[in-house]
């Protein structure tokens, strides 16, 4: 079990990390609001189809 903890925290070590911007953009509350209208009108035309 040890070792299987091992590989997932090297696995999580590795990953690559958000630049600036992107954190910026997922911080930036107008950025938000406009992909979850987004997001939304895209599942309301999947419910409608």
């Amino acid at each position: 079990m040890a070792d299987l903890n091992d590989a997932i925290q090297h696995r999580i070590d590795n990953a690559p990390l958000p630049t600036k911007q992107t954190l910026r953009a997922r911080q930036n509350p107008f950025t938000q609001f406009f992909r979850f209208i987004f997001f939304n009108l895209k599942m309301l035309r999947v419910v409608f189809k």
